[in-house]
């Protein structure tokens, strides 16, 4: 618990798994899916992507960047029940009429977060921040340039 921050999130509804739907990915695996990096995956589980992508708060270079920058909300992903790219370990937005989802965060609370919407353009909403998915760098690591 000591590597993360208050505000991460731990666990979500996840999408479910067909035929049956009876079984979920691990939550994360493709959260924040990006199809440009590396072939396509969530930002958190590639391990070919820099550990920048994966730490919050010590490198700023993306502070702007509304794909990779912590304070901008995260791709909601495909938000269907299947194991198709995108949605494996994604968020699966169940919750008021398909518009938000329960949350655990590392200090306990649960909260409803609502669904990004117009992702990739600058009027972007959302709840679900991508710095609730990036812990604490580990004691003595330094990023590159």
């Amino acid at each position: 618990m000591s590597k993360l921050y208050s505000d991460n999130a731990i666990l979500w509804d996840a999408c479910e798994l067909p035929p049956n739907y009876d079984r979920q990915y691990v939550c994360g695996y493709d959260v924040d899916y990006k199809v440009w990096l590396n072939g396509g995956s969530g930002v958190l589980s590639d391990p070919a992507n820099a550990p920048e992508y994966r730490y919050r708060d010590v490198n700023h270079f993306f502070d702007t960047d509304p794909d990779l920058g912590d304070s901008f909300p995260i791709n909601p992903g495909a938000d269907k029940d299947s194991g198709l790219a995108g949605s494996r370990g994604n968020i699966r937005w169940r919750h008021n009429k398909n518009t938000s989802a329960n949350v655990l965060f590392a200090d306990g609370t649960v909260r409803t977060m609502t669904k990004t919407v117009y992702y990739g353009t600058p009027g972007v909403k959302g709840d679900f921040l991508r710095s609730y998915l990036r812990p604490k760098w580990p004691p003595g690591f330094v990023a590159g340039p």
